[in-house]
């Protein structure tokens, strides 16, 4: 599983350190079985797992499931927020000037003097709820968090390349890599140094840092791959903008026959929908390798949920609710890649909390969904009577 940063903005507050999940479809991602079970949660563990309707004890906060699939939450390994609101529509005007005073709202994360700041902590927020409602409850968010992605190395003179290095040794921060996107890059890259652009990072240092991590890397060859298997590199792959920009798709197969550490992320969508993403990722490898096995269903999941894993007691208790109906498949992976989509996240727990439950941020305290987003209309260009 990719590190993911810690949410830049803390959203929830605990009301009830116990609480019992009742008749549960507990999903097993290493047999494919499913089991009818009680949760309980005790603060941001889950304590305890019993056959469904065992746990006679009586207990101040009971959530029904209603016999819904209860799997490990999705992971949003890479979000740009402030791109994702410009395609949808709401480009950001920093030098806006409007006073904070006439609206109602509060900030979480910290407090600030400048309208622009409020204005962009809170698409944060709204960026964050918009996870939330599509069962991601660990997200990096670029933007937010000002990291510095490395990219166009064919605009970088070799002084830049060393001043990114020591820059990043000094930080003790892994650099992040969005190159290798089309052939064009890897070209020009090649006629200037006269090497691959894979080999160009590792003679300047950097690749010789824990966890260095590529978005996209679309068009590396086979020994491009070695050399950043022997760096124990790992990639973000982001179906949304590949197909939006309508690059390759990466070669997933590869990856995943070279053990590399593979994410997913939402790159700058708005409308976040990771079994779309799934979606996206199987037809494309079945596509391109003319195999329907080739490329699994539970390897899908697997990337989705930042790597197989199934809840168990003493673990975080972190997970999702998806609506159970009839299926036209008896292999549950297959039934929630190709059955489903984020409408039927009927309830997401982060940590012990319900975030949402039915389609709506239930968070004590927390801003309204609709709120936020009339707020990002009011500080955007975008006309303020456009639908």
């Amino acid at each position: 599983m990719l590190n993911s940063y810690d949410n830049i903005i803390q959203l929830k507050k605990r009301q009830n350190d116990v609480k019992l999940f009742r008749n549960a479809s507990l999903v097993d991602f290493e047999t494919g079985e499913i089991n009818l079970v009680d949760i309980l949660v005790y603060k941001d563990k889950i304590s305890k797992i019993t056959p469904a309707g065992e746990d006679k004890n009586v207990y101040e906060f009971v959530e029904n499931i209603n016999e819904g699939f209860v799997i490990p939450p999705f992971v949003n390994h890479y979000c740009d927020s402030l791109k994702a609101f410009n395609s949808y529509g709401l480009e950001i005007d920093k030098d806006v000037s409007i006073d904070v005073n006439d609206f109602k709202f509060k900030v979480y994360g910290g407090n600030s003097d400048k309208s622009e700041d409020i204005a962009i902590l809170n698409l944060f927020c709204l960026m964050q709820f918009t996870n939330y409602l599509a069962g991601a409850v660990h997200t990096t968010d670029f933007s937010a968090l000002n990291n510095s992605i490395i990219e166009k190395i064919e605009d970088k003179t070799e002084k830049d390349l060393d001043d990114l290095c020591n820059l990043y040794h000094k930080s003790k921060l892994s650099p992040v890599f969005r190159v290798g996107l089309d052939l064009n890059e890897l070209g020009s890259v090649d006629k200037i140094y006269k090497k691959p652009l894979v080999q160009v990072l590792e003679d300047f240092g950097l690749l010789d840092f824990d966890s260095s991590v590529f978005i996209g890397g679309n068009c590396f060859e086979k020994d491009d791959l070695e050399l950043l298997r022997q760096h124990d590199c790992k990639f973000i792959i982001t179906p949304y903008d590949d197909g939006r920009d309508g690059r390759r798709p990466v070669n997933l197969i590869r990856l995943k026959n070279m053990d590399f550490c593979v994410g997913l992320g939402s790159g700058h969508s708005f409308e976040i929908d990771f079994f779309e993403y799934m979606r996206l990722m199987i037809s494309q490898m079945r596509s391109v390798f003319e195999d329907k096995d080739c490329f699994t269903e539970k390897n899908a999941l697997k990337i989705a949920l930042g790597g197989e894993k199934s809840l168990k007691e003493g673990e975080e208790a972190s997970f999702i609710v998806i609506k159970n109906e009839d299926s036209l498949y008896d292999d549950i992976f297959k039934t929630l890649v190709w059955e489903k989509s984020n409408k039927d996240i009927t309830l997401t727990v982060d940590c012990g909390e319900i975030v949402q439950k039915n389609r709506k941020i239930v968070m004590q305290d927390a801003l309204n969904y609709d709120t936020l987003k009339l707020i990002a209309k009011l500080f955007s260009r975008r006309n303020k009577n456009d639908n």
